[in-house]
């Protein structure tokens, strides 16, 4: 099979000029004024309350909840007796605690490599935040998250593009990586520009 090292630098150079701390702390502070709320993400929701009626939890670790939109999605339809959800940028975390007006949510300031927690939770979920991950970086961070988990692992992210990818995006091997540890099904939902997959990764005995 002949190489395209052109299609091979195209890739190196956009992944190196995008820094993702940089980018959301910077992107935080307007997403949440800029959002529109589409049948996209309706149709993306139905399928994600779908999944999780599958499975029984009470604790949640949610990485990268920007301004809450899922963090209030699984509150108010599940109500978990503990919820934790972190991202990077103060700004998305403050509409978050606004948006979802609950108390019973420990939002703090992280990111994926730096968060620390003494308690393993039932289910980590994370919607639309990994295809932000440079691939250089995107097993480990997996992998730190299956460490946060008891049982589940729920993740929404984009595992085809019908357009150019943003610079800021990557489309990577999900249930490729999952499946290493543990038993993974997808539902894929197909999005005006892109299609999304919804992955449940039901952690193995020798992971857990």
């Amino acid at each position: 099979m002949e190489i395209n090292f052109d299609k091979i630098k195209k890739f190196v150079t956009k992944s190196d000029r995008y820094i993702p701390n940089n980018y959301w702390k910077e992107h935080g502070k307007s997403y949440f004024t800029n959002f529109k709320y589409n049948d996209d993400f309706k149709k993306q929701e139905i399928e994600f309350l779908g999944e999780l009626h599958k499975i029984k939890f009470q604790t949640v670790l949610e990485y990268g909840c920007g301004f809450g939109r899922i963090t209030k999605l699984i509150n108010e339809n599940f109500k978990p007796i503990n919820y934790t959800a972190f991202d990077m940028s103060v700004e998305q975390l403050n509409n978050a605690q606004k948006f979802c007006n609950c108390d019973n949510v420990d939002f703090r300031v992280s990111i994926i490599e730096d968060f620390q927690s003494d308690q393993k939770y039932d289910l980590v979920v994370g919607s639309e935040v990994l295809m932000h991950v440079k691939p250089e970086n995107i097993e480990n961070n997996i992998k730190k998250i299956i460490g946060w988990s008891k049982k589940y692992i729920l993740s929404i992210d984009v595992t085809c593009s019908s357009g150019r990818l943003a610079n800021h995006n990557f489309i990577h091997p999900y249930k490729k990586l999952y499946e290493k540890y543990g038993v993974v099904s997808e539902t894929k939902i197909v999005m005006t520009n892109a299609t999304q997959s919804i992955f449940l990764l039901t952690l193995d005995q020798f992971t857990v």
